[in-house]
C-alpha cells in the first residue's frame, strides 16, 4: 500500500511540474468585424493554418499552434477581395505561453485592412 502511494505521489509531482509554457497554445478566430469571409489563413512562424469561412460574429474551432505571437500575418477573402494583416517581424515580441487564446478579427466594408486583437481566454 505504501509503495502504491509513493508511485501515485511521484506521478502527481511529474504532472504538477508541467508548466503552462510546455502546454500547447490553442488558438481560435472570432470575426468581430463587418465583413463575412469565405476563407481565412493565418501564417504562424512554424505552420500555416487554413481556418476556412468565418461569418460576422462567427467563431472558429481551436487549433494547436507550435509557436504564436500576439499577432500574425493573416489573409482573409470576401469573394475576390483580400483583406490582409501583414506584420514585418516579431522583433521585441515574446511567444505566447501555453493556454487558450483568440484572435479577434476586425474589418470594415469600405477598406481592405484587417485589424487584430489578442485575447487570452
Amino acid at each position: 500500500m505504501l509503495r502504491v502511494l509513493g508511485v501515485l505521489f511521484a506521478l502527481g509531482c511529474v504532472a504538477c511540474s508541467i508548466s503552462s509554457e510546455q502546454a500547447p497554445v490553442m488558438l481560435r478566430l472570432v470575426n468581430t468585424g463587418l465583413v463575412s469571409f469565405d476563407s481565412v489563413i493565418v501564417q504562424f512562424p512554424e505552420q500555416r493554418e487554413v481556418f476556412g469561412s468565418l461569418a460576422v460574429q462567427d467563431t472558429s474551432g481551436y487549433r494547436s499552434v507550435s509557436t504564436a505571437y500576439r499577432y500574425a500575418p493573416i489573409s482573409a477573402w470576401d469573394g475576390n477581395i483580400e483583406y490582409r494583416l501583414q506584420p514585418i517581424d516579431y522583433v521585441g515580441e515574446q511567444p505566447l505561453t501555453g493556454g487558450r487564446y483568440r484572435y479577434e478579427l476586425l474589418s470594415q466594408t469600405d477598406a481592405t485592412w484587417l485589424g487584430l486583437e489578442l485575447v487570452r481566454e
